[in-house]
């Protein structure tokens, strides 16, 4: 794990950081160096957004999966763990006792678990969608920039002052 920097080595940063921001935004040609730019990362950034959003959509769909999966498999445990008691109550047996008893690999340990579980991919699968959702507005806010530019006029550093 990597340590905060101390407040002096921020405040120093902090600094040279906003004297280059500064020289920057005084430059003349910062225009013509920011719509090159564009130019030149648009195709790139659309590819690495949309697969982006491809990606979070079908880790929203595979959580989305587990969650429904899950709910079963809690009640089979619960009915699992129903069954063992009952057992237990007619005939008391010390591995029934294991198998109810809040240990690690019990039945009980295993219903816990797979009572948050369900919400737990839930709310996973909705960051993800919200995630994909984000990601598509960037893609169709640069491909409305993209129509808006005319497509004659290349900007170039070449002899920008």
């Amino acid at each position: 794990m990597i340590a905060p920097p101390s407040e002096k080595t921020a405040a120093v940063l902090t600094t040279v950081l906003r004297g280059c921001a500064e020289h920057v935004a005084q430059r003349a040609d910062l225009p013509a160096i920011l719509e090159a730019s564009r130019q030149r990362d648009t195709t790139g950034l659309l590819r690495f957004l949309t697969g982006s959003v491809s990606h979070h959509q079908a880790e929203a769909v595979r959580l989305e999966r587990e969650a429904r999966s899950a709910l079963p498999a809690r009640k089979a445990a619960e009915a699992a763990w129903r069954t063992a008691a009952r057992w237990l109550a007619a005939s008391p047996h010390p591995v029934l006792l294991l198998v109810l008893a809040d240990r690690t690999g019990s039945l009980t340990q295993e219903i816990r678990g797979l009572r948050w579980l369900a919400p737990a991919y839930v709310q996973a699968a909705a960051e993800h969608r919200e995630r994909a959702h984000r990601a598509q507005a960037e893609v169709d806010s640069l491909v409305s920039q993209q129509r808006r530019r005319p497509r004659d006029r290349r900007p170039s550093l070449v002899g920008a002052a």
